[in-house]
């Protein structure tokens, strides 16, 4: 089961790098797109899952759906987050841009503080990732640090 999950989280990831540019658009007519899009895709995961699924996009927010529990980081700017719920489990990515490795580092810090576990870290062709986790909620953090490019993702149930 755990490895079914683990498919229909990287599907979704995928598809979510896919349409999160497209909510970089300020025109009508490119909101429409976006919403077409993300109907399309709520359809597609629906059928592969064969559960609900639920798909928003916002740019330069931070999350308005991420619990409580996991602080907000406040450097660098939101370039994007998309939050999509599929069958009870909720899928948040926010994509980060100017982030220092201090920024990253002090993130990790405020995660554990809030009572998340590191699981791992690693560091390896400028790139540091992070995995943390707290009873059935995980997050993972990976830092380019060459471009200052963040992405912090959140998987939980609801």
């Amino acid at each position: 089961m755990k490895k079914r999950l683990f498919s229909v989280l990287l599907v979704i990831l995928l598809l979510l790098i896919a349409i999160i540019p497209l909510g970089g658009c300020k025109k009508a007519e490119d909101k429409i797109n976006e919403e077409i899009a993300e109907g399309i895709t709520e359809k597609y995961l629906e059928g592969i899952t064969g559960g609900n699924a639920d798909l928003d996009i916002e740019e330069g927010k931070w999350p308005s759906d991420m619990p409580n529990q996991v602080p907000k980081f406040k450097a660098g700017k939101i370039d994007g987050s998309s939050s999509i719920t599929v069958s009870g489990t909720t899928q948040l990515s926010i994509i980060i841009n100017d982030v220092k490795e201090k920024d990253y580092k002090s993130y990790a810090d405020e995660l554990v503080k809030a009572g998340f576990i590191e699981v791992m870290t690693s560091t390896a062709g400028g790139i540091i990732s992070g995995s943390y986790q707290s009873g059935e909620s995980y997050m993972t953090l990976s830092l380019d640090t060459s471009s200052g490019d963040m992405i912090i993702s959140f998987t939980g149930n609801e």
